[in-house]
């Protein structure tokens, strides 16, 4: 719509998706590790945190928390949730859906990089 009707002003459109990344926290652990206990036991809550330095949106989901970052953030913050006590991180979206329902009769919780991008 901003392409169509963006005639007689001036409009810039950014790829925030690029710049973005979102790592999630799943498992009973999560709240901990991400340092959210402010955080509203809601689905699609919301806060800003601070993670050592990292600043981020933390947003509650059904198994656990989302955390999203700058893009160059990413790695960062993915240390700094394992010196926490994530068990591991895993942008392998296909690895994480394979061993989810072990980590949840274990009771560990871990993290996973997901891509912001889309295809469109």
């Amino acid at each position: 719509m901003i392409r169509r009707f963006k005639v007689g002003y001036e409009v810039e459109l950014h790829k925030r998706t690029l710049e973005r990344a979102l790592l999630s926290l799943i498992g009973p652990a999560a709240e901990s590790i991400a340092g959210a206990k402010a955080l509203s036991a809601n689905e699609h809550a919301n806060v800003q945190l601070e993670l050592d330095g990292v600043s981020t949106l933390a947003v509650r989901t059904v198994e656990g928390i989302d955390l999203m970052c700058e893009a160059a953030e990413t790695e960062r913050l993915a240390a700094v949730l394992l010196e926490r006590g994530a068990a591991r991180v895993s942008a392998d979206a296909a690895e994480c859906c394979a061993s989810r329902a072990a980590d949840r009769a274990t009771g560990s919780t871990w993290t996973r990089a997901r891509s912001r991008r889309r295809r469109g």
